[in-house]
């Protein structure tokens, strides 16, 4: 087979899944000299880094490149199931390894200089590896794509543990260029383990809430109207400063209070328009312990606890980031859809005051840090809580200082502003708010505080346009028993993956069926968390059998 050939049946193996990299590769140029080629004892053709400063470097063994590949790989997973990022295409001979193993649900090939992947493609098959639907190939990506491919495609609940090999000599090639990808690796992997820890911790009590939730959902809502002016109130401690200035202005506004800074307002006799709750947990129940005034509206995560959405004569659902309610908004009921990435309820109040057609928002109390080693404004839940458990041995002001050193990431951060405790959650969280800040429509700005200042653009151009006419759910397509029946039947109809990778389980799998699983996810990471040793099909059958037993005590 000659070098035209070679090409042309790894393009079309490629073009399949990879359009755009195969129009790149079409217009490379295979005849840069990046590689030179021999062939192995066994006969296998190994390609050799041509442009080492002192002479070509095999990537492989020029003994057996095929056992030398099968060597890598059954060291790293040795029994195990898990998924690959392999830094370096070369011959491909340990890729091909990996690709007969069930036990490997997914592999992500990286490497860079699109004309020397136009010389490989030139020499050596890669079609089996190519085709394996498990199998994804980044060439010359950069930082943010790294990134976000690894946030968007790996899923830990369903891939298992990552490995991450390399093509030794072909990373030693370029070091400081791979070693750099590695770092970029990391941080997007970081973030995709917090994001799975927080599944792990809450995905039953999210799949439980939403349920209920959509049998608490009146069919009929009325919308609301395009607010105007909102100020959002989050609960750090300098919401105190401005409590006055709210009460006397309270007019000019509509005042969104975050649920953990709803009852510092009710103590001063200031009623809010509305109160946003994103927390699945049953202690948020505690920041509505002084009530929900009758014409307060209640803006839930529709993953909220019951137990809190029934405290409200006025409850507006809308979606969250959980796939069941973007399910849900999909083919059953048009919730409003608020970011809740940002992982706290300012940013989630934030988005929420864009929806409702603000135009402009000013934050009250958002400190993300302890200034002066405060925790909370004052009247919020934690005071109450605190209250009942001082006495004489552990008073009031010790308890408050054993929460605010509970944190094992504190520092002390001292500015003309004075002096404050940051950490690192709360660093994170705004940051995530000033990059949600970045991209709003509507003019934001935070009134003075003593915590950490926030980073918010000037919006120059003025807001024309609401982002939506009115807020409230559409009409149901059909009841909310008759669409969990549905469901649920579903969910019962999903072929098992037990033996087959999970990314050609995937692969085989129809739009509707992709769609169901995905709404599984975050139950599945919290019962993998409690299981670890569950193989991948044991646990698909342990996800199926919970969320059909929470389903049908509503049928």
């Amino acid at each position: 087979m000659n070098d035209r050939n070679i090409f042309e049946r790894n393009m079309l193996a490629l073009s399949a899944k990879n359009p755009l990299l195969c129009q790149r590769l079409s217009r490379a140029n295979p005849q840069k000299g990046m590689y030179i080629f021999e062939r192995a004892r066994n006969g296998s053709p190994v390609p050799l880094w041509a442009l080492h400063k002192e002479k070509p470097v095999p990537l492989h063994s020029l003994i057996d490149p095929d056992r030398e590949g099968e060597r890598l790989i059954e060291t790293s997973f040795s029994g195990r199931e898990g998924s690959l990022i392999f830094l370096g295409l070369g011959g491909g001979y340990a890729l091909r390894s990996a690709i007969s193993r069930s036990t490997i649900h997914h592999i992500t090939i990286i490497d860079f200089h699109i004309d020397g992947i136009a010389e490989l493609f030139s020499h050596i098959d890669y079609v089996p590896i190519l085709t394996d639907p498990r199998v994804d190939l980044l060439i010359d990506p950069d930082k943010k794509e790294v990134q976000e491919y690894l946030i968007s495609k790996y899923a830990p609940v369903f891939w298992g543990n990552l490995n991450i090999l390399s093509l030794r000599n072909r990373y030693q090639s370029e070091e400081t260029l791979f070693s750099e990808l590695q770092r970029w690796i990391s941080e997007g992997l970081e973030q995709v383990g917090e994001d799975f820890s927080v599944q792990a911790l809450f995905g039953k009590r999210w799949f439980s809430n939403i349920i209920r939730n959509m049998l608490f959902s009146s069919p009929e809502t009325t919308p609301l109207p395009p607010v105007r002016n909102v100020a959002i109130t989050a609960a750090g401690p300098s919401l105190e400063k401005h409590l006055t200035s709210l009460k006397k202005n309270r007019r000019d506004f509509f005042l969104l209070a975050t649920d953990t800074s709803l009852s510092a307002l009710l103590l001063s006799n200031i009623v809010p328009d509305g109160v946003v709750s994103i927390d699945c947990q049953h202690i948020s129940y505690h920041h509505f312990l002084k009530g929900i005034p009758d014409r307060v509206f209640l803006f839930a995560d529709l993953a909220s606890p019951p137990s809190v959405v029934q405290r409200s004569r006025h409850t507006y659902f809308f979606a969250g980031g959980h796939p069941l309610t973007r399910y849900l908004v999909q083919w059953w009921r048009s919730f409003p859809v608020v970011d809740t990435s940002g992982g706290n309820v300012t940013y989630a109040a934030v988005s929420l005051a864009e929806q409702l057609g603000a135009r402009s928002i000013r934050l009250y109390g958002a400190d993300f840090s302890y200034p002066e080693g405060k925790t909370y404004a004052r009247g919020t839940y934690v005071y109450d809580v605190f209250q009942e458990k001082q006495s004489r041995l552990a008073p009031l002001e010790s308890i408050l200082s054993a929460f605010l050193f509970r944190s094992p990431s504190l520092e002390k951060k001292v500015d003309s502003r004075g002096w404050r405790y940051e950490t690192k959650p709360l660093t994170t969280y705004r940051l995530r708010l000033e990059r949600l800040a970045q991209h709003l429509s509507v003019p934001i700005t935070a009134s003075e505080g003593d915590g950490s200042p926030l980073t918010l653009p000037s919006l120059s151009s003025p807001v024309t346009s609401n982002t939506l006419s009115v807020f409230g759910p559409g009409r149901q397509a059909l009841s909310a028993r008759d669409f969990l029946s549905e469901y649920s039947e579903k969910i019962r109809r999903l072929p098992s993956p037990k033996g087959i990778p999970f990314g050609k389980y995937l692969a085989q799998r129809s739009g509707e069926e992709l769609g169901i699983l995905m709404t599984l996810a975050p139950l599945a990471a919290a019962l993998r968390h409690r299981q670890k040793e569950l193989s991948l099909w044991e646990l698909f059958e342990m996800v199926v059998t919970r969320a059909l037993t929470e389903i049908e005590q509503f049928l």
